[in-house]
């Protein structure tokens, strides 16, 4: 009886078994990489939160001194210090991570407004503040493109219908 061969490669392992663990290394280099897209998304996100909340704050802090919140274009650009006078209310105007754009800022346009809107676009769309803030469907803001915002205590957010 003629005995089968078996066929190993050079190392000991057959060439199937070494299909497999190509296999199984592929999947998790892909489940590896698609978790830390999420994670870097959530790690801008945070940060787009946290600048739009100091933000708010140098905000009310101006109207405590002028009775009003500057307009649009009163408002510094990114990095820029946001100032009256001595008084410094943000050492740098943020903007946002990933294209260093202004977040999106808008007020009644009377030249002394007494609201504000800030708005921006989280890149992780599954984050639940989305739904609470009702931004989900049909988006917030100007144009309807962003799914984040803040706002003056008097004022809520423009929601898209």
């Amino acid at each position: 009886m003629r005995l089968l061969r078996d066929h190993r490669s050079t190392d000991g392992f057959t060439y199937i078994e070494i299909l497999i663990v190509l296999v199984i290394i592929g999947i998790l280099y892909m489940a590896i990489m698609f978790s830390s897209k999420t994670q870097v998304q959530k790690g801008r996100d945070s940060r787009r939160k946290v600048d739009m909340d100091l933000t708010r704050r140098g905000l009310e802090e101006y109207y405590d001194s002028k009775n009003c919140f500057p307009e649009e274009a009163a408002l510094p650009g990114c990095k820029q210090p946001f100032a009256l006078g001595s008084t410094v209310f943000m050492k740098a105007m943020p903007c946002d991570p990933k294209s260093n754009q202004p977040y999106v800022y808008v007020t009644d346009g009377s030249g002394c407004s007494i609201w504000f809107q800030i708005y921006t676009k989280l890149e992780y769309t599954t984050d639940p503040i989305i739904d609470t803030l009702g931004c989900r469907l049909h988006g917030c803001g100007p144009s309807c493109e962003y799914n984040y915002g803040v706002t003056s205590t008097n004022k809520p957010l423009d929601v898209c219908n």
